[in-house]
Parts: structure tokens; sequence; C-alpha cells
């Protein structure tokens, strides 16, 4: 049994399920696992989210909320202090400069005040390991460093220098963690040693979704789906012009769902307005698992029209997809980033080029016209998903490398 730290800014976050299957999953196979969040959960959503999952088998540690101003913020270091001298070495402004003068690395070492020492400190997302690797220099924490990257900490500039290109962090950590081969690459070309990285995809919930079985009956409208955040990386946009290129030309009878928030809903509905989509698109907001679950088994074909937005961010590994196709959903996605990695093109889904409406409505209307290659891709999809992404084989693949950095 490993004594494992897990560390992430806050928890739980709503969004990031991947990282409550990692904990459950180490946590299932009986080791000792603490959860460190760097800073309490910052919405009431989320405390009474963190209460509905019931009992856990795991302690949660939370640190302290940085005081909003500077007076409040100092007053609260020195009765800390008092608690925990040891994080004195965090107020080094010579060697942490601004991060030390403003006290952020202070109050992010206060979540170790009463850690002892771990076999595995494994941090979620890149510029949480940056903070981790700093305190655990100074002796406030102790254990073999795993830092697993995601997405955005890497393909984000500004994200990428304000943690100096995680320099630091390749050179201290034992072990860093790439959700897809495309992760794989740019962290290599980002100057982390082969030699430390291993690829290992993020954790589906396999038992939510097994627990739903996709829809037998035949209705009169094509159900199409997506759940993604509304932003432009996601290309939903390009799947509304899709959608009105299949009803113009190819003249399909469908209704095409679309799941999630962001800042991209106002723009959306008015694309859906001026094209006259209102009758076959509707924009439902965010849903919970159980939710999304529930829109999975009515759904015909899930689509994902993915891009490298603007800023260079795009899809890592695309969890989604593969939860999707554990239902025996087929999927039309696109080549952006990792997705590859988590279908497989012409045996469980059809990956188009990014931007490109016109193969997106091509790709929909083959499963449009065809029921039998939409139960031999949804067949194929489930058999891809338990033989590669099950939670018991990716557990032990990060279980053994926990043990050959030990």
């Amino acid at each position: 049994m490993l004594k494992i730290a897990v560390v992430v800014y806050e928890f739980p976050v709503i969004s990031e399920t991947f990282v409550l299957n990692h904990i459950n999953a180490l946590a299932e196979a009986g080791h000792n696992v603490t959860v460190f969040s760097l800073f309490p959960a910052s919405s009431i959503n989320k405390h009474h989210f963190l209460r509905s999952i019931g009992h856990l088998p795991y302690k949660i540690v939370y640190g302290e909320r940085v005081p909003a101003s500077k007076t409040a913020r100092f007053k609260r270091c020195l009765q800390l202090l008092i608690r925990n001298t040891k994080s004195v070495k965090t107020l080094n402004v010579f060697k942490f400069g601004k991060e030390a003068s403003s006290l952020y690395l202070f109050f992010k070492a206060q979540v170790f005040a009463n850690a002892s020492s771990f076999d595995i400190i494994h941090c979620h997302f890149g510029n949480v390991g940056n903070e981790v690797q700093k305190i655990r220099n100074l002796g406030l924490v102790s254990g073999k460093l795993v830092v697993s990257f995601h997405g955005y900490e890497f393909l984000k500039e500004e994200v990428l220098k304000r943690n100096g290109h995680y320099q630091e962090l390749f050179t201290h950590c034992e072990g860093v963690v790439a959700n897809s081969t495309f992760t794989l690459e740019r962290l290599k070309n980002l100057g982390c040693p082969p030699g430390k990285l291993v690829t290992i995809p993020v954790i589906p919930n396999t038992s939510l979704f097994q627990n739903f079985a996709p829809k037998m009956e035949v209705r009169s409208a094509f159900k199409l789906l997506t759940v993604a955040r509304l932003v432009e990386k996601k290309g939903i946009t390009y799947a509304l012009e899709a959608i009105s290129i299949l009803k113009k030309n190819y003249g399909v009878t469908l209704q095409y769902d679309v799941i999630g928030k962001g800042d991209l809903l106002p723009e959306l509905q008015d694309i859906i307005n001026r094209q006259g989509l209102q009758d076959e698109v509707k924009l439902h907001g965010a849903k919970t698992q159980e939710e999304v679950a529930g829109f999975f088994s009515e759904a015909d074909l899930f689509l994902l029209p993915s891009i490298v937005d603007r800023k260079g961010d795009t899809e890592t590994q695309g969890l989604v997809l593969i939860e999707v196709q554990l239902m025996r959903i087929p999927v039309v996605s696109t080549t952006a980033g990792g997705i590859s990695d988590s279908v497989r093109h012409n045996q469980t889904g059809l990956l188009e080029e990014e931007k490109n409406p016109h193969a997106l409505a091509e790709a929909i209307h083959k499963f449009y016209v065809d029921p039998d290659l939409r139960k031999k891709f949804g067949d194929a999809g489930e058999k891809f998903v338990l033989e590669n992404f099950n939670a018991k084989l990716l557990t032990d693949k990060m279980i053994a490398f926990y043990q050959q950095l030990l």
C-alpha cells in the first residue's frame, strides 16, 4: 500500500471529473490517499457537491484562503507563522520575488502545515506542480513528485510564461504524466526529459455511463449531441454551420442538443436565430453527470467539432469522447490535438479536418442514413474503451509508474 498525496488548486471542481476518478481509483485499489486542496472550495455549489458524494475513502485537507486586503493578509500570515514556523522559508523575496512578497506562496504552503512524508505527491496540472515543487524543495513536504498535464497549462502562452515554461518543475520532479501522445510530444518540445515522461489517459467514469443503456426504440428525429464548454476551441460554430448545410442541402430531420455553458452562449444563440435553426438546435446549458448520461442514452450520434483556437488551445484527450463510446454511440469529431488517441477513425467514429463544416455535414449524413453503420461503430467504440480506458488498467499503469519512481 502506497501513501499518496493528490494535490489540486481546489477540490472538488465539478468539471474536473477526471481528478475525482483518479482519486477514487487509487483509494479503491487500497492505497492511503490524502487530497490536498491548496485553497478552499470557492462556491456553495462545490460544497454541496462534496456533501453529495457521501462517505469518502480518503482524507481531504484544505489550505488557507488568501485575504483580499494586504493588511488582512499580513495579519493572517503572522497568526499562521506561530503555528507553522517552517513556512517562513516561503517569504524569501530574493529567491521567490513577488510570489513571496505578495504572500501567495506562503498561503499555498499552509495546506501542508500538518503533513508528513508521502511515497508519492501527485499534482494535477502543471501550474500546481510548479508551486508544489517549490514548497517541497523548502522541506515543507516530502515524497516523489509526479505531475499530470491536462491542457491549458501548457497550451496557453500566458500560463507558460507565468510558470517559466516549467523548466524548474521538469528539473526537480521525478515523473510527468501526459494524457495523450499529443500532450507527450508538446511536453518533450518544452524540454521535459523523455525519461521522466509516461502517457496515461485520464480515467472515465465507466460505472456511471454503463448504467445507462443506449436508446433502442425508433424515433422520428435523428438525435445529435454535443457536450462541451461553449468556448472557441470546441468549434461549436462549425457544428451549427454543418447543421444548416444538412437542413438546406440534405433535407434531414434532426434534433441537435448542446450541453454546456460558456462565454460563446449569446453568439451561438444568435447564429441559431439567424440561420433559422430554432427547431433543430437547443442549447441546454450545464447539466450534472447523471443528466448528461441521460442525454447520452437518447443520442444517435455524438459530435465534437474541436479546433485549435486563436491562442493555440485545443483538445488534449477528449474525455467525453471516451465516455460516449462506452455507451455504444458513434462519434464525429476532428483531428485536432489528441483526439485521435480517443477515437479510432473509420472504426469507432469519423475524424474530419478541423474548421470544415461541409466535411462534418457529410460525416453526420453517413450515420444519418445508415443505422447499421451506427451500430457497427457503436459496438466497436464500446469494445475500444473497455480494452484501453478501463479504470483498473489505467490505475495499474499509474501504480506501476509510481513503483518505478520509488
